[in-house]
């Protein structure tokens, strides 16, 4: 993407000119990472980290990256989250409450399968408003299936009546509105 020079330039662009000359390293580098966390420009978010990936020392932090990034759904996260660095269950649940605020489903489950696979617990609020979101999408039976699953993996948390009620409501409607009644006269009706 863009040289660490480069991203300095990027950097110094956003201060005012009489400051810029008299910062130190580490402070345009606490510039650059507010850059790359801003999410204004998702681009700045990506090739900072890229610059910053080069050089040993110094880090920029992959949940200050999906901050930058948090308005996007973007497909190379995927790649950042199955390489080397170690992430942690309280970025993946960020993750997934944000799908699950945007309405995005699948992108949700995507995040709870990595949580799953990698052995991280997941965050009951996330898991909750995931499968408040399952029923919402007349998906009764995966809503039903998180919930027990969640419950049986972490008998500490328990899901609170709401969240059942949710769960039987979405069942309920979904096995009505395939059967057709009969109604007086032959008449069937959905």
């Amino acid at each position: 993407m863009l040289s660490v020079a480069r991203t300095r330039r990027i950097s110094r662009c956003y201060l005012t000119p009489h400051i810029s000359k008299a910062l130190s390293t580490q402070q345009v580098d606490s510039k650059l990472v507010k850059i790359a966390s801003d999410g204004g420009n998702w681009l700045y978010s990506w090739s900072i980290s890229d610059a910053f990936s080069t050089i040993a020392t110094r880090n920029l932090c992959l949940e200050q990256l999906v901050h930058g990034l948090r308005f996007y759904n973007s497909r190379y996260l995927w790649k950042a989250l199955a390489g080397p660095t170690s992430t942690d269950s309280f970025l993946v649940c960020r993750l997934m409450s944000r799908a699950v605020a945007s309405k995005n489903l699948e992108l949700a489950l995507q995040h709870l399968h990595t949580l799953r696979t990698r052995g991280l617990p997941p965050n009951p609020d996330a898991v909750n408003r995931l499968v408040l979101l399952c029923a919402f999408y007349n998906q009764p039976r995966l809503a039903n299936d998180i919930a027990k699953w969640f419950e049986a993996t972490y008998p500490v948390h328990k899901f609170d009546r709401s969240i059942w009620l949710e769960c039987a409501a979405a069942s309920s409607f979904a096995r009505y509105d395939k059967t057709p009644e009969k109604v007086g006269g032959g008449c069937i009706l959905a």
